[in-house]
């Protein structure tokens, strides 16, 4: 089953690529939890818990098949969706189309490798 979404309102076919199975969405992100170990006192004091950043890692497949030049176009026109003008990472919704009522708002972090497959 392909898993469809749109990226700061744009189409992934739009975009030229396609989410992969055995992508991590994760039901809800860690959590940062405060606690102090007492001396000569077993377990921990819980003071409470936070919820860390939700990270999805999405495998993408670009669905370019034609030349090695409509390759690149189609994997600047997916990082420009990305990036602000200045070329920074920038907030944009993300919404899977089964769950079209929920919008996760998110952001570039870490690195985008790409094995350029032409078929």
């Amino acid at each position: 089953m392909i898993h469809r979404f749109t990226l700061n309102g744009v189409d992934d076919t739009d975009l030229g690529v396609e989410l992969q199975e055995g992508y991590d969405e994760p039901a809800l992100p860690g959590t940062r939890d405060r606690t102090v170990e007492i001396p000569g006192r077993a377990g921990e004091m819980f003071f409470g818990a936070d919820l860390e950043a939700r990270t999805f890692d999405l495998p993408l497949a670009m669905i370019e098949e034609a030349t090695q030049e409509a390759l690149q176009a189609t994997i600047r026109a997916f990082v420009s969706v990305l990036l602000d003008s200045d070329g920074k990472p920038q907030e944009v919704p993300l919404v899977f189309t089964k769950e079209p009522d929920r919008t996760y708002m998110v952001r570039y972090s870490g690195k985008i490798s790409l094995r350029r497959l032409i078929g």
